[in-house]
């Protein structure tokens, strides 16, 4: 591993760091805890924090919102998942780490789209969704309006 300045590691810890900033959460309620692969604004591989049950699905709408905030027609957007369809999840009740995978499938608007994610542990435990999401312009969101 290389440490010096402009070196390879530094540079990776510094795109690591700008994508996790994409996330609202903080420890202890961000799960994602580091980006393994990222092909801006369609896919991204993460290592989770150690998490169990439906907070494995939250993990997955994490990944997701590190996808989204980078496609260039959501990032200035406020994301919301409204739905999580075909979920499927295995051995899951023991916490544990997850490599998790989340992959843009399709934008229906300009205000909605599917993502596909899976989380899979080193033991063959594993977890499924379609993760369906909506954006809203932060200009026109309630939270920004000025009185």
């Amino acid at each position: 591993t290389q440490s010096t300045w402009g070196g390879k590691q530094s540079f990776r810890i510094f795109v690591m760091r700008a994508l996790l900033s994409l996330l609202p959460h903080q420890p202890p309620f961000r799960f994602v805890n580091e980006v393994l692969e990222n092909v801006p604004g369609q896919m991204v591989r993460v290592q989770s924090a150690r998490i169990r049950n439906m907070l494995v699905i939250e993990g997955m709408g994490q990944a997701g919102c590190i996808v989204m905030k980078q496609h260039p027609s959501f990032q200035d957007h406020l994301l919301g998942f409204t739905s999580f369809r075909n979920v499927t999840m295995a051995n899951v009740s023991e916490e544990k780490e997850y490599v998790i995978t989340a992959q843009l499938r399709s934008i229906r608007t300009t205000k909605f789209g599917i993502i596909d994610a899976i989380a899979e542990s080193q033991d063959g435990s594993y977890a499924r969704a379609e993760l369906w999401f909506s954006a809203l312009p932060q200009r026109t969101s309630p939270i920004f309006v000025q009185q």
